[in-house]
């Protein structure tokens, strides 16, 4: 008889602490999907109840570039200040390539990238050629790349920069850290060269903005070369990127 009644109580004593834990495991369970449905919902709604603003003139109608009300207006919309000083020239689709690289290749002191989108391929490998030997011949180079929109720059391809002396830093990987804003990604395209020239537009590092190897395949695009005030302009939008990024990797 002692037997049978030991039996049952060392039963009670194993199954209450196991059930007692299963319990604390749902509620957490719970809390978590609690969290992530409010994450959501506050996604969703968040943001400003405007949703367009245009600058008009005091008859009603767009300001003009050629009123003088347009860069304040400009300025107020964009919050960039409008400096006079500026060339810029427009460069379409793929031509941007050979411009691009003369310039890089000039590089004395500095060049920085932040790109968005990249794709490997003959423009990558070129891209690759110019920062390494850029880099080996002393210029500093900084590359910031998307680490979803161009992670082609990443892994391998970054490595070989970097053993070149290249820094490159991917914005926002994959992280628990930063699974809240990981969607949101930066659709920057700047370049700076020696603080003295900029390049940004809709290019991205692939060899789609060569032109149609087959009929539908190439991609049209408006690029801009600049020199001016507007340089150190373009500059400063990659370092409020880098801001949010790993800036301590960057600048070891």
């Amino acid at each position: 008889m002692p037997g049978f009644l030991v039996a049952p109580t060392l039963q009670l004593i194993q199954i209450g602490p196991l059930h007692h834990a299963g319990r604390i495991l749902n509620w957490i369970l719970i809390g978590v999907v609690i969290i992530a449905a409010i994450i959501g919902i506050l996604f969703l709604t968040r943001g400003t109840a405007v949703r367009r603003m245009r600058g008009v003139g005091v008859d009603g109608t767009p300001v003009s570039p050629a009123e003088p009300e347009f860069p304040l207006s400009v300025s107020l919309l964009t919050g960039t200040t409008l400096l006079p000083g500026n060339q810029v020239e427009l460069v379409l689709d793929g031509a941007v390539f050979p411009r691009l690289w003369e310039d890089l290749g000039n590089a004395k002191t500095t060049i920085t990238i932040q790109m968005y989108y990249a794709l490997s391929g003959q423009v990558t490998d070129t891209l690759a050629s110019i920062l390494i030997e850029r880099a080996s011949a002393g210029v500093n180079v900084y590359l910031l790349y998307d680490a979803f929109g161009a992670k082609a720059l990443g892994g391998a391809y970054a490595e070989r920069l970097r053993k070149a002396g290249a820094q490159v830093v991917a914005f926002r990987p994959l992280r628990f850290r930063n699974l809240w804003v990981v969607q949101n990604r930066a659709h920057i395209r700047g370049v700076v060269i020696d603080g003295d020239v900029g390049w940004t537009g809709g290019f991205g590092f692939d060899d789609k903005w060569l032109g149609e190897s087959r009929a539908g395949t190439g991609w049209r695009d408006t690029s801009v070369r600049i020199r001016g005030p507007a340089v150190l302009q373009l500059a400063e939008a990659g370092v409020r990127i880098l801001g949010t990024s790993a800036a301590s990797d960057f600048f070891s």
